[in-house]
């Protein structure tokens, strides 16, 4: 602000005339984005604020908190700290995914923070586990589940370990290939909507006849 005189009267005059003083530092600016507040003084003197503490961060609703959580960015302009969510605010068309990114749609979890919507894993920020197409949390390893003992494909989808089916609608053999049908005497096992078909013959070196019996010689 600057000072003026007038029959002896001092008067608080604003440097910004017909735009917006930022109280940050005294600039003008025609517009006052969001999330700062606009305020006019009691000399109509209007004013742009930054309206959190020193030790606050301004979210993008104009709220202040002293913490920016997990899935936002924290952006420091000179001694202000915003709190920014990373795709389109308002907490209505899109979530946010802990590499950044923002997509309509959220297989896992849905977990809202400060009013906008983020994807979590079903394994937790930042696990290295593998994520099973149920939207589970398979662990450490890529294994199938119900016992078989071929494992699923190992994949990455927005920076996360995923563990995936890899026969779509398929059968899946026990020695990993895939094939439209499950003929007797194997099995079929259908975990979830993953269609397995087994060797009855867990021994090692038994041979599956016709009937479906297991015999050690053929």
């Amino acid at each position: 602000m600057s000072d003026s005189y007038s029959g002896g009267a001092a008067y608080c005059d604003t440097p910004c005339s017909g735009q917006f003083v930022n109280d940050w530092d005294g600039s003008c600016s025609a517009t006052c984005d969001t999330p700062h507040v606009t305020a006019t003084l009691f000399t109509g003197i209007s004013v742009c604020q930054y309206p959190c503490d020193a030790n606050e961060y301004l979210y993008d609703d104009s709220s202040c908190d002293t913490a920016c959580p997990t899935y936002f960015d924290t952006v420091i302009t000179d001694s202000r700290q915003y709190c920014q969510y990373p795709c389109v605010p308002g907490g209505s068309t899109e979530f946010a995914y802990e590499d950044g990114s923002c997509e309509t749609a959220c297989p896992w979890n849905t977990v809202v923070i400060a009013t906008e919507r983020v994807c979590e894993s079903p394994c937790g920020y930042q696990s290295t586990d593998f994520i099973m197409d149920d939207g589970t949390c398979g662990g450490a390893t890529c294994n199938s589940p119900g016992g078989t003992s071929v494992d699923y494909v190992q994949d990455t989808y927005k920076g996360l370990n995923i563990c995936t089916f890899p026969c779509g609608g398929d059968w899946l053999y026990w020695n990993g290939d895939c094939e439209a049908s499950c003929p007797a005497p194997y099995t079929q096992n259908t975990i979830a909507t993953e269609n397995f078909c087994e060797n009855p013959c867990p021994a090692a070196g038994d041979f599956l006849n016709i009937a479906g019996t297991c015999d050690a010689t053929c």
